[in-house]
């Protein structure tokens, strides 16, 4: 089950998705050890969906990266899915034409079949293009116009789902919000991030870790690492007080960094050592049951650990997204950039946690409460 958005401007297709995938192999040895450890643990808190039939976690990239030429999202059976795109992967010329790609999926899913719904986003004469297969389970393509919301998944039909896309898409059309594809990424994954968690959908099979990326004449592109600060709020007495103190308790922080197609996440409550950060990439069987995905893992971590680590430590991510997920509280998000943080705040390892030291003009800022309409984007300035 998932959840994905995707939509194309003049120049870039932008493409958003869950993490979340159901298990039936609940009592396998590698399960349990990884229960053990907290690394299927959701890392916004959630509640951990199992039983003895099943499990929902979050798990799996449901995005891809295909020479970064193309960007593919999917929802349905995962494993039918990975395998068609990496026979997509394998089998693209890299000077391919858009008739070149749709004559391939077809012959992908008559190898494979067709148990899962697609979209797609590709470059075609510097001009992107968006389209989905499968949507109606008819084996067919579907071409999508700009600023048209897609969705796919068992929540597409969701009332919530459909107003915050429209919302969200309308307002980069009629630009309320002329920013670069790195700060719409991160707009919708945090604005879907807190509906996720506000609506409990990870019980159905949607949610966990919201992930986004993009793909322009440069290529594809993952969103940039971020840190949240996720807080609920008492709201009588944050409409009375700018004390931080009072608007965020409860607060938690979750640091992600992506690295190669592989998302780096670290939830500082959850894991004692920083080594202990969870990674979710395109693989669908875990690592410890997948030889090639065990190798591909340590290999990704020789490379980048040390700098993960030291990212971590160093609190060097490139934005900051306050996420408030009261549900008696409007949908209020405030971002800043590295430049405005720095600028504006300190942050700093106290006895080995993590402190956030906010001032109270910029908790009004952040309070949810001070919130013109429901949905609401607030940036600070650089």
């Amino acid at each position: 089950m998932t959840l994905i958005l995707a939509w194309k401007d003049k120049r870039n297709v932008l493409v958003v998705a869950d993490t979340a995938v159901t298990r039936t192999n609940v009592s396998d040895q590698s399960v349990q050890d990884a229960l053990k450890k907290g690394h299927l643990t959701p890392a916004f808190g959630e509640q951990l969906q199992i039983s003895k039939e099943k499990m929902i976690t979050e798990e799996v990239l449901k995005i891809h990266n295909i020479k970064n030429k193309l960007i593919i999202g999917y929802a349905g059976i995962g494993v039918v899915a990975t395998d068609v795109i990496n026979y997509i992967s394998e089998e693209i010329d890299s000077d391919f034409k858009l008739c070149d790609l749709c004559a391939l999926i077809k012959e992908a899913v008559k190898i494979y079949g067709s148990t899962f719904t697609m979209i797609v986003g590709v470059m075609a004469h510097k001009t992107p293009v968006l389209f989905t297969f499968n949507e109606s389970n008819n084996r067919e393509f579907i071409f999508y116009e700009e600023y048209v919301p897609v969705i796919l998944g068992n929540k597409k039909n969701d009332d919530v789902i459909q107003f915050v896309s429209h919302t969200l898409v309308d307002m980069f059309f009629y630009g309320k919000f002329q920013v670069s594809p790195d700060r719409k990424l991160i707009m919708a994954c945090s604005l879907f991030q807190g509906i996720l968690i506000r609506a409990g959908f990870l019980s159905s099979g949607v949610g966990g870790l919201v992930t986004g990326a993009f793909l322009n004449r440069n290529g594809f592109h993952w969103q940039k690492d971020v840190m949240y600060i996720k807080f609920d709020i008492e709201p009588e007495k944050a409409l009375k007080m700018d004390d931080p103190q009072i608007i965020f308790p409860k607060s938690k922080i979750i640091f992600q960094v992506y690295r190669d197609g592989v998302l780096a996440a670290f939830p500082f409550d959850v894991y004692k050592k920083l080594e202990d950060y969870k990674v979710l990439y395109n693989y669908v069987e875990s690592s410890v049951q997948n030889k090639a995905a065990q190798d591909f893992l340590n290999r990704w971590r020789q490379k980048y650990e040390s700098e993960i680590i030291s990212k971590i430590k160093k609190f060097d991510f490139d934005f900051l997204i306050f996420l408030c997920v009261d549900k008696k509280a409007p949908n209020k998000m405030t971002f800043a950039s590295k430049k405005s943080i720095l600028a504006g705040k300190r942050m700093e390892w106290e006895n080995g946690v993590p402190i956030i030291k906010i001032s109270k003009e910029l908790s009004r800022e952040i309070n949810p409460m001070y919130a013109e309409y429901f949905n609401q984007f607030h940036w600070l300035p650089d």
